[in-house]
């Protein structure tokens, strides 16, 4: 049988280990990213207007419910089709627009809260995608960075300049051109 003073021991070596596994976890998230690794511009700059309500007042009601529904259906799939993502924010973006046209505050404030919650989840994927990419790329994994700069391509609006362009190189320098 082991003597205190074993056990303990013991249990400091595992303490100390504990240790520095964090720091080192923590030292590699904040590292610098790799050179030529720009910092994804923020979501909200990169979406296009928020789209009007596109019928008359009254028909608006009726509009606003079928792009809740089409936002519900089109966030399902999400997990799956990411490219989806901004269709289900324009849904919902337009949905509040149309309440609010019709009259409805209450479901005014509930479509908007519906879009700033997506817009919400859009800008942790690509924050968290994007992360994944720089470690990809300071790790000299051009698999993986080709992989994530395809995802990232995926949640993005055809309309994101310089960052896109940036993408695209890091996709088509992938080892199969990541498709």
């Amino acid at each position: 049988m082991k003597t205190p003073s074993e056990m303990g021991g013991r249990q400091l070596g595992l303490g100390i280990a504990a240790a520095l596994a964090v720091l080192a976890i923590v030292a590699a998230l904040t590292e610098e990213p790799p050179p030529g690794a720009p910092a994804p511009p923020p979501l909200a700059k990169m979406l296009p207007e928020r789209p009007p309500c596109g019928v008359a007042r009254a028909a608006a009601s009726a509009r606003a419910h079928a792009l809740e529904r089409e936002g519900e259906a089109r966030r399902a799939r999400y997990p799956f089709a990411p490219e989806v993502g901004i269709a289900v924010w324009r849904s919902w973006s337009e949905a509040a627009d149309c309440q609010r046209l019709a009259g409805d505050g209450p479901a005014a404030l509930r479509a908007e809260r519906l879009t700033s919650a997506w817009q919400h989840r859009l800008e942790r994927d690509l924050r968290a995608s994007h992360l994944r990419l720089e470690r990809a790329l300071a790790s000299s994994e051009p698999a993986t960075a080709a992989r994530q700069a395809k995802q990232l391509l995926a949640l993005l609006p055809a309309t994101s300049g310089g960052y896109r362009r940036w993408l695209l190189q890091i996709r088509a320098a992938g080892p199969e051109a990541a498709p």
